[in-house]
This record gives C-alpha cells, structure tokens and sequence, in this order.
C-alpha cells in the first residue's frame, strides 16, 4: 500500500508555488506582489521540508528573507 498523503502534499505545496509565482509576476500592486512571494517563498519551505533538507530550507529563508528587507 503507497502512502497518499506524501503525494498529496506534493502536488499541493507544488500547485500552490506555481500559482503565487504567476500571481507575482502578474500583478501591478506591489504589495500584491510581495505578499505572492510570501506565499511562493512559504510553499517552496514546504518542499523543501518534505525533501528532509532543514539547510537548505534554513539558508534559503535567511537569504530570501534579508534581501527581501533591502
């Protein structure tokens, strides 16, 4: 018996990043476009959590998150 939540999850966070990236680059606002990288950024962790690769999650929100605040 596969597990099904694993895959869920996947294609969840997966769709999730696909659609936030697509909203950021598409929206004039750029409020809207900052809070769709959040989403993005928060989406790709969550991958990145399933992946069991807490370094790069870490790394990649220290760096994302200091260059997002310049």
């Amino acid at each position: 018996m596969t597990p099904v939540a694993t895959p869920f999850f996947f294609y969840f966070l997966s769709g999730i990043a696909i659609l936030s990236a697509i909203i950021m680059v598409t929206k004039i606002n750029p409020v809207h476009s900052a809070l769709a990288l959040i989403v993005t950024l928060l989406a790709s962790a969550g991958l990145y959590l399933m992946l069991y690769a807490p370094f790069i999650l870490c790394f990649m929100q220290a760096a994302f998150s200091s260059c997002s605040c310049l």
